[in-house]
């Protein structure tokens, strides 16, 4: 009877513990703070992960066509992170393989490499608050967008 409770609870507690994609899903706000990225499941291929620029701060910053634009795609999730996908420089538009890994609660690390040896990483945070950052809901380019379970907050 006991063994029978014990696995119950450990069963119970695997099916609340997020899918991979699940746990990535949702707004991050760039190690600046200069922009949020949405990421989510690709519409052409549900289990990779895409992601595109939904806000930035100082729109002369980029292309237009980087701002809604896809700027993460095709990532696979293996071994613990999502890999072999592509990494967009919205600044430049140069395009670089990378890796994405959901690190300490609320971060995520991206590490994108050019030749496999010019790598480079950055840390994103989950996003918290639009006030936080100094942008409004109005800001965002949401409604050309795949939505996501996560809801904005705004405090």
């Amino acid at each position: 009877m006991i063994t029978a409770l014990i696995s119950a609870a450990a069963m119970a507690a695997a099916s609340q513990t997020p899918s991979p994609m699940e746990a990535v899903a949702g707004d991050w706000v760039t190690s600046d703070e200069s922009a949020i990225v949405r990421l989510f499941a690709c519409a052409d291929q549900p289990e990779a992960l895409c992601g595109h620029m939904i806000w930035i701060e100082d729109p002369a910053w980029v292309e237009d066509r980087f701002l809604g634009g896809e700027i993460i795609s095709d990532f696979r999730f293996d071994g613990g992170a999502w890999r072999k996908g592509h990494l967009t420089n919205p600044e430049d538009g140069n395009v670089y393989r990378g890796s994405i890994r959901l690190e300490e609660e609320g971060k995520l690390k991206l590490k994108g490499c050019a030749l496999r040896i010019l790598c480079k990483s950055e840390t994103w945070s989950r996003l918290q608050s639009l006030r936080d950052l100094g942008a409004s809901p109005d800001e965002l380019v949401m409604d050309r967008l795949p939505s996501t379970s996560r809801a904005l907050s705004v405090r």
